[in-house]
């Protein structure tokens, strides 16, 4: 049994197996310069576009039902990029929204995402 979803496995009750895309942004120019983003709304760049663009046309004729996003800049163009592609409107979600880093957005990334993910004591986060 998973989490809040009894039977999520199988079995009477079960969620029916749907396939699931996950797209990730395209390139900003702080990813580039390995600058931590979090909240900030950095745009695409250049590279980001024609990321996106490549990644849409991948998923044209996959039978895609629906598209949501981040309202972030770089994940509402990422996202309107494919949904041209592929005929559909999309919605964006705040839930979505990459977490606040406070003062450390902008800054170089050095090994700060690889200690806040292993947590206190080196636990994780999950």
């Amino acid at each position: 049994m998973s989490r809040g979803f009894p039977n999520a496995g199988g079995g009477s009750g079960s969620i029916p197996a749907a396939p699931f895309f996950f797209l990730r942004h395209g390139e900003t120019d702080w990813n580039r310069e390995h600058r931590l983003q979090g909240n900030t709304d950095v745009p695409l760049n250049a590279t980001g576009i024609a990321q996106a663009e490549a990644a849409a046309a991948c998923l044209a004729g996959l039978g895609i039902a629906s598209i949501v996003a981040s309202p972030l800049i770089r994940a509402r163009r990422t996202a309107e990029i494919a949904a041209a592609a592929i005929g559909l409107p999309v919605s964006f979600d705040p839930d979505l929204v990459e977490c606040r880093l406070g003062v450390r957005e902008g800054t170089p990334r050095g090994d700060f995402l690889e200690r806040w993910h292993a947590g206190p004591g080196g636990a994780g986060r999950r």
